[in-house]
């Protein structure tokens, strides 16, 4: 059984999975992903915990730049979950004519405000990261 990390496989541009049976993150892998980050065209990058694209939870730990556009997407049949590590961000829900219905600040844990999310159904929603 693995249980530290030896090396991430990069799998795409900044998209890294863990070879590991036990995957933990600190502040090594926050850095690690804070410092490749500008590399990305996308500017943005991850760490997979899961093994596979096909496995049927996917966590991981993503850093985005705040200049980096996330397109609205929608999960079907998936529920989604988001916890702030560092930085702020506004999750955005959108009703079924596309019309803004929501927007919940999203900041890290030390500050005031919400720190995770949950969605539990099919609905569209976008990330807009500030920091």
């Amino acid at each position: 059984m693995k249980i530290e990390p030896v090396n991430y496989r990069e799998k795409g541009e900044g998209i890294y999975y863990v070879e590991d049976d036990v995957v933990k993150f600190g502040p090594e892998e926050v850095n690690f992903l804070k410092e490749q980050v500008r590399f990305c065209s996308k500017k943005r990058n991850r760490i997979c915990a899961h093994s596979t694209a096909d496995d049927q939870l996917h966590e991981m730990l993503i850093c985005v730049m705040a200049d980096s556009y996330i397109a609205p997407a929608k999960h079907i049949s998936r529920a989604e979950s988001l916890h702030v590590v560092e930085g702020a961000a506004d999750i955005v829900f959108f009703d079924a004519d596309g019309n803004v219905d929501k927007v919940t600040e999203l900041t890290e844990p030390t500050l005031p405000g919400k720190f995770y999310y949950r969605m539990n159904t099919e609905i569209y929603h976008m990330l807009i990261v500030r920091s």
